[in-house]
């Protein structure tokens, strides 16, 4: 199965995924959207490329945003 190609503004982070960790990543990604002028047309996506046995110090997480290709 082929799946087709997105853009996508994202941030990265690492540590335990909690709400408001989320929460304030996915803030700081939509203000430098905004700053760059970049809509997003999508809602976002979370990432978790961990186990929960993973030290939180070690996790890595992602959120990220579907954007309008630009000519």
């Amino acid at each position: 199965m082929e799946i087709p190609a997105k853009l996508r503004a994202a941030i990265r982070f690492s540590g335990v995924a909690t709400d408001d960790l989320i929460a304030g990543k996915q803030a700081e990604l939509q203000a430098w959207m905004k700053a760059q002028g970049i809509q997003s047309i999508d809602p976002p996506t979370y990432a978790y490329y961990d186990d929960p046995f993973t030290p939180g110090f070690l996790r890595r997480n992602e959120v990220m945003f579907d954007v309008a290709q630009t000519p």
